[in-house]
């Protein structure tokens, strides 16, 4: 079983992925988020290895812009119209890491307050 270095949520919202040149952007959707990287739904596949700047929404009043991180898992789905992209934060400075964790965390605890309340 893979241990994983940082907690992880499941999140629905949409995600500008940018090349690091800024040449080329992607739209996708993220599917999970830790305070150390995403994982991407993307109609456009991406090599691994790839660095790229990420920016999303995760609230009406939380908007993280121009993450940079590098990609390390691309996998075509079963309808091969789209691709899961893992990618990982790189130097991610402690304000946007505060708020990442910060939202992770209150996900967490939203979940684990259902599953024992419900």
């Amino acid at each position: 079983m893979e241990k994983r270095k940082y907690t992880r949520v499941h999140v629905i919202t949409t995600v500008i992925v940018e090349s690091e040149s800024g040449a080329k952007k992607y739209d996708g959707v993220i599917t999970n988020l830790s305070v150390g990287g995403v994982g991407i739904i993307s109609p456009t596949p991406l090599d691994v290895g790839t660095d790229v700047k990420v920016s999303f929404k995760l609230s009406n009043k939380l908007e993280i812009k121009d993450l940079r991180g590098f990609v390390t898992r691309s996998e075509q789905l079963g309808d091969k119209y789209f691709t899961f992209v893992g990618v990982n934060f790189l130097n991610v400075d402690s304000e946007k890491r505060v708020l990442i964790n910060k939202y992770v965390l209150d996900r967490k605890l939203e979940q684990y307050s259902f599953k024992i309340g419900g």
